[in-house]
């Protein structure tokens, strides 16, 4: 820089030169992590000084990277995958690799996944013969992913009736023989697995001879 003195009535002008060393600045470096249900997409959000843009790395306990999320003018978001994820909580480091104005920075985050709701259905034929087989197809579902595993119960009243596996969405149940007419209720009872809650369901059929 140059320094300059106009000078006055008795004083002649002069100048001079300094030199100054820029340094780079230390970002307000933070992150807040979701709440999320298993199936709808943790994310995490970032937030820095204003003027901060540049790429930041998510490294998770292992110290393995998991991906890359990208801070433009102090805000950014790092979402993993609906399935990305199991229930429970999770903590990961994040480090900004710093920019031409500030220094590389980082910090951790803890974030929390639940539980996904599931949705039961049921089918059955209309009528059934006393003394025949059946069977009841539940459809067991969740928002954003294929429920898998987990067992489905039915009864009629508090006797069990029958119990299948959930694959792929769905259990084939066969029943047990029914000894006597008459319409029966049938209530359809999914248990949950790791990922996902139970749910419940009633059907309706009617026994002929």
């Amino acid at each position: 820089l140059t320094v300059e003195y106009a000078g006055s009535a008795n004083v002649t002008e002069d100048s001079t030169t300094v030199q100054v060393k820029v340094v780079k600045g230390e970002a307000d470096f933070a992150a807040t992590g979701s709440i999320t249900a298993y199936g709808a997409g943790a994310k995490i959000d970032i937030v820095a000084n204003e003027d901060v843009t540049g790429v930041v790395h998510v490294v998770n306990q292992l110290g393995i990277g998991v991906g890359t999320a990208f801070v433009v003018d102090g805000k950014g978001t790092f979402a993993f995958g609906g399935t990305a994820l199991k229930p429970g909580a999770h903590s990961f480091r994040l480090l900004f690799a710093g920019s031409a104005a500030y220094e590389p920075a980082d910090t951790s985050v803890d974030l929390q996944v639940t539980k996904a709701n599931t949705t039961a259905m049921g089918a059955i034929a209309k009528t059934i013969k006393v003394g025949k087989t059946s069977t009841l197809t539940a459809k067991i579902s969740g928002k954003g992913f294929t429920v898998n595993g987990g067992v489905v119960t039915v009864k009629s009243g508090s006797k069990v009736v029958g119990k299948a596996t959930v694959k792929n969405g769905v259990a084939k149940v066969k029943l047990a023989k029914f000894k006597k007419k008459g319409s029966v209720r049938l209530s359809v009872s999914y248990a949950g697995n790791t990922v996902a809650t139970g749910s419940t369901t009633t059907v309706k059929t009617v026994i002929k001879k």
